[in-house]
């Protein structure tokens, strides 16, 4: 076990030092990644239409767009799509998000579907954070308190994997033990990633520039995430990159 941590930080150590931010890869298929304790899964998702998932939070039009899911009716928070309350941008139920066991540890699943131009497929996932709250009909994070953060991070995403509207490309696991209160709120923003290491993508150009993406939950299904030992090597290597980065700036 000790030789393969120690195999492990060597690699971190000589691929990922010139990495502006610390980055959960999944530009390739079976790829995953963790960072600051959320599990990230490339997916080449089932179709996700009606019946499959349960959509609550959809944004599009913008390079750089973002977003907060919200019931208030006509609320329209950011760059979301859709008007607070319509089928695709609402409050979400904690009791309907699927609750997966992932090495002991529980777990709760949501999906995400990009859109992106066959020509130029690569978008980042520059911030996330989720909320837990007693109040459904909040239209703003203002004075939330997140439960999670992705930080100082950023996922990077290939639409070409999975290419297609409907077709999900990402499942995230966020740990059970922050979820508190019946709602759900999630903030995120995309397109605004500026990383030239990744190899299939050294132009670094990330920004959103096609349909829409959208957050959901799946409704039935089985879990799909990468074997324990596929997230001890991911998370070394990210927790060494932030150990880096944070030591380079003192």
């Amino acid at each position: 076990m000790k030789a393969l941590i120690l195999f492990s930080v060597m690699v971190a150590m000589v691929v990922t030092p010139a990495l502006a931010v610390p980055t959960v890869d999944l530009t390739t298929a079976g790829t995953s990644g963790t960072a600051n304790g959320a599990i990230f899964v490339q997916w080449d998702g089932s179709p996700t239409g009606t019946g499959n998932i349960d959509p609550f939070l959809r944004l599009q039009a913008h390079d750089i767009e973002e977003g907060f899911n919200t019931s208030v009716a006509g609320s329209k928070p950011y760059d979301d799509q859709d008007f607070g309350g319509g089928n695709w941008n609402h409050v979400l139920l904690l009791s309907t998000v699927p609750l997966v066991n992932i090495a002991g540890t529980d777990y709760r699943e949501l999906s995400l579907d990009i859109n992106q131009n066959g020509s130029d497929p690569y978008l980042s996932l520059d911030k996330l954070q989720i909320f837990s709250s007693a109040n459904g009909a909040l239209d703003d994070k203002t004075g939330l308190v997140p439960i999670y953060d992705l930080g100082d991070n950023m996922v990077a995403m290939n639409y070409s994997l999975n290419g297609g509207s409907g077709n999900g490309d990402m499942l995230v696991y966020i740990p059970d033990s922050g979820f508190t209160q019946q709602y759900v709120y999630l903030y995120c923003q995309f397109g605004a990633g500026d990383i030239t290491t990744i190899p299939g993508n050294p132009s670094g150009e990330w920004s959103s520039n096609d349909g829409f993406e959208e957050w959901a939950v799946r409704i039935g299904g089985t879990p799909v995430v990468p074997a324990p030992s596929a997230i001890l090597l991911a998370g070394i290597g990210t927790s060494l990159v932030g150990w880096m980065r944070r030591k380079r700036a003192l």
